[in-house]
């Protein structure tokens, strides 16, 4: 009796083992995860998919570029990412910033399936949840009416081989991965964790590089052009950019941060925003880029204002629509100078105003010029400005057609950067627009131009 009860106590004593379910698989959170991260990459678009990622990714790429604070606090989370596209060689800033989106299913279906395990579920209960959330997270991607497609399935008009450089990395990725998965919940032998962690960013970077690449190839020409073109920005220049009608801001300038790198930040001028209280620079040079626009169309208030107010240096139309102009920037009250010279058919130069009479090699020339009509041409005009060099030849040169006479036009010379030194003579005149031919002077003169001032190169 006495060895029963003693039995009895030892039994009650002894500790009871573990009852929660042992995963096949050790690791399991962090083998689920990846499997998605696979499936993310598989998955993606290339693209912000809500309003509110425009937004934030916008406000991203300008913090990682132009250190501008963020209104937004995933918006630094995004940023670290921005800055790093924007550093390495090959890489789309945008898409390594979309990448959080890819990441954070991955996080959160390992975290679920760690949490299931933690509250004791069976292995299968927690593998089926498991896929079941993963493979929700990646078919929200595409849900709606128009669901994004996948970057490496984006146009059939490229060759195989582009398209197997996208989709082979993060399949080759996702077969490790899930073969893995299933070898380890059979007991058998697995990839060592640390090298399937090596192949996980290789081949992220292998896919991030292809998709870059795929994003340069699918650019219209005239963005390819703006993206050569603004490269050699300074940072204190003023980009502008005006929109038709049907482009989106966030959209474009979303596009913007992760496709065109410029030294300077970029404001977008939408088609009916007003741009006369926008604040101009005293000086330096301003770049507009007018997108999608055709020489038929009417141009844009921004180009109307800059016209107006600011010094043309050049002006170029891009290969699938749109125009890229440069602006010279100059305090407005320059000290004017009577002249009261007249040209044939009624055009006459009452003023003229110079920003300096002292301008070194490589530097701007602003010209403003007050022309005066008494009537209305017979045929349209063009003021010209020459610049004459120490040897006789033309230096720098700028013509403007004549739109409103008696308002102030401004004319930009770019002096040549190994201008020699020496005495420029500045000339002025008019010629008609349609054959070329320059108006003489009403004044009895044998000249068809007029003599303003002698500019100094040092």
């Amino acid at each position: 009796m006495m060895n029963d009860e003693l039995s009895m106590t030892n039994d009650q004593s002894t500790p009871q083992p573990n009852s929660r379910p042992v995963m096949p698989l050790p690791n399991f959170p962090l083998w689920a995860g990846l499997t998605f991260w696979a499936a993310s990459l598989l998955a993606f678009s290339g693209m912000a998919e809500s309003a509110g990622e425009l937004r934030i990714l916008a406000a991203a790429g300008r913090l990682a570029a132009y250190g501008i604070p963020a209104d937004s606090t995933l918006a630094w989370v995004f940023a670290p990412l921005m800055w790093l596209g924007q550093r390495l060689p090959g890489l789309n800033p945008l898409h390594l910033g979309l990448l959080t989106n890819s990441l954070l299913p991955a996080i959160v279906t390992g975290l679920l399936a760690w949490a299931a395990m933690r509250r004791g579920m069976s292995p299968r209960a927690v593998l089926w949840l498991t896929l079941v959330f993963g493979a929700l997270g990646i078919a929200r991607k595409f849900n709606g009416d128009s669901p994004p497609m996948p970057v490496w399935l984006a146009s059939a008009d490229d060759l195989l081989p582009v398209r197997l450089y996208l989709f082979l990395p993060p399949a080759i990725l996702g077969a490790v991965v899930a073969g893995n998965l299933w070898w380890g919940w059979r007991g058998e032998k697995t990839i060592p964790l640390w090298l399937v962690g090596v192949l996980t960013v290789w081949l992220t970077g292998q896919f991030l590089l292809g998709a870059a690449h795929f994003s340069a190839r699918t650019d219209v020409p005239a963005d390819t052009a703006v993206r050569a073109a603004l490269a050699s920005a300074a940072p204190d220049d003023t980009v502008w950019v005006s929109l038709p009608p049907d482009d989106d801001p966030p959209a474009f300038e979303t596009w913007w941060v992760g496709n065109v790198r410029t030294p300077a930040p970029m404001t977008i001028v939408p088609a009916d925003a007003s741009v006369n209280d926008a604040p101009l620079p005293v000086r330096g040079i301003i770049r507009l880029y007018e997108r999608r626009r055709r020489a038929s169309d009417p141009p844009h208030p921004a180009a109307v204002r800059l016209a107006a107010q600011e010094f043309p240096l050049a002006e170029t139309w891009l290969n699938g629509g749109g125009r890229l102009s440069r602006y010279a920037a100059f305090p407005a009250n320059l000290l004017a100078v009577p002249v009261n010279v007249s040209f044939d058919g009624g055009i006459a130069l009452e003023t003229f105003a110079i920003t300096a009479q002292i301008v070194s090699p490589g530097d701007v020339l602003g010209v403003r010029l007050r022309w005066q009509s008494a009537g209305t041409p017979d045929a349209p005009v063009v003021g010209f400005v020459h610049l004459i060099g120490v040897d006789g030849a033309l230096a720098a040169q700028q013509d403007r057609l004549l739109q409103n006479t008696g308002v102030p036009q401004g004319y930009g010379l770019q002096l040549p950067a190994d201008a020699p030194p020496g005495d420029y003579p500045l000339v002025v005149g008019l010629y008609r627009q349609d054959d070329g031919a320059r108006l003489a002077r009403a004044d009895g003169s044998p000249d068809d131009f007029l003599y303003l001032i002698t500019i100094v190169v040092p």
